[in-house]
């Protein structure tokens, strides 16, 4: 202090200004080592900061897709969407805090129905193949609907 200073205040850094800033520092790299990936086949998480933890899921295996947004993630759409999945993969995965959920939500919605409509068609045509083996359908018969279920099957590619 100079001569005539007086002091008003003394204070220090709290613990709560050094957990706030050190759990900002801590989101920070979690968001950069926090990694995901959805294709039209499988979905896939990679998480951790000093060990990694992985989930490669294929899109066949998941049951259900829930979105989680709390007030403050509706204000400003994020939230978290949790994947259920049964089987094999049994249990659930989580991408924590993404941009827009309900976007990536109907993203996942539409491939697996996608995938449905695409499974259908396959097993069309293998009845189809299974019935010309057993000669129940005449090959012109079998040519022009194979061609019709493969030309419904490239909608879905």
């Amino acid at each position: 202090m100079k001569g005539d200073e007086v002091p008003k205040w003394h204070g220090k850094m709290t613990w709560t200004s050094v957990s706030i800033w050190l759990w900002g520092l801590l989101a920070f790299f979690m968001a950069r080592s926090n990694h995901y990936f959805i294709s039209n086949k499988r979905v896939y998480a990679k998480f951790g900061l000093i060990s990694k933890k992985t989930f490669d899921i294929p899109i066949d295996n998941i049951q259900g897709v829930i979105v989680k947004q709390g007030f403050k993630g509706r204000i400003l759409n994020h939230g978290d969407i949790i994947f259920s999945t049964s089987g094999q993969y049994a249990g659930s995965t989580v991408f924590a805090g993404v941009s827009d959920p309900y976007k990536i939500k109907g993203i996942v919605d539409n491939i697996i129905e996608i995938n449905k409509k695409r499974s259908a068609v396959i097993q069309k045509i293998q009845s189809l193949e299974g019935e010309y083996e057993l000669d129940k359908i005449s090959e012109e018969q079998y040519q022009n609907l194979k061609s019709k279920y493969e030309k419904e099957l490239q909608k879905y590619e």
